[in-house]
């Protein structure tokens, strides 16, 4: 964890099964921090599997959206695309 309390690491592990560690990626929007992305390590038994991913974010309503989500992992790049968002907005009580 950062000096702004931004997370650089999370650990998941399920013993005799699989270890996850995750490692986000943030900008810096203001006063908020945006996840642009993360990269991870995935281990079982049976190996090591290296994935990573990035986001590109779009304004939408004055909100900051997914605009396209590519993941990566052994090699294959699969992207996934976000549109055609619904904004409800609820006033405070």
């Amino acid at each position: 964890m950062t000096a702004e309390l931004v997370v650089t690491e999370a650990r998941l592990t399920v013993p005799n099964s699989v270890e996850v560690t995750v490692h986000p990626h943030f900008s810096k929007q203001g006063e908020l921090f945006l996840l642009t992305g993360w990269d991870s390590t995935i281990g079982t038994a049976a190996g090591t599997l290296e994935a990573a991913a990035t986001i590109e974010n779009q304004e939408v309503e004055g909100f900051e959206l997914p605009k396209t989500l590519n993941i990566t992992a052994s090699g294959i790049r699969m992207p996934l695309r976000f549109n055609n968002y619904k904004i409800k907005k609820r006033s405070r009580p």
